[in-house]
């Protein structure tokens, strides 16, 4: 007799994909904060900063809750690359973080169409509306 296939929670590809992501994320707008002097733009870098790290602390708790093991593997940016040490590294950094919430909001849309777990899926959501939120809002900023 055999048993029917179950289908996983969720894809780990993708919850590493995030992972990565968030924390890239939260690294780029540090350096940003540390790096600009727009006060604008330093209110929606601190404001995605606090929206990724709740994010991540969100992620934390229901990975945790479901009993996915996320390993804590170290998603650094090279700091020392010339192109953040250039005269327009404020820009390029800007742009990598706009190419960073893409790619979060890439992993959500997967998550939210895949999972059979419903928390998952209110967190893709809630999560995607924060981040389609501040990259509209870096996407103003870009334009000025």
């Amino acid at each position: 007799m055999e048993s029917p296939k179950e289908d996983p929670i969720i894809d780990f590809n993708t919850i590493d994909r995030l992972n990565e992501s968030n924390q890239k994320i939260i690294e780029l707008s540090s350096i940003s904060l540390r790096s600009t002097k727009n006060l604008k733009a330093l209110h929606l870098l601190l404001k995605i900063k606090i929206d990724n790290q709740k994010i991540n602390s969100d992620f934390k708790k229901l990975t945790s809750d479901n009993l996915i093991i996320i390993p804590k593997l170290s998603y650094q940016i090279d700091i020392h690359d010339d192109s953040i040490n250039n005269k327009s590294s404020g820009l390029y950094i800007i742009k990598k973080l706009e190419t960073e919430i893409k790619n979060q909001i890439i992993a959500f849309d997967c998550i939210e169409k895949n999972t059979q777990n419903i928390d998952f899926k209110i967190f893709s959501i809630q999560s995607k509306r924060k981040l389609y939120a501040n990259n509209d809002a870096l996407k103003t900023l870009l334009s000025n």
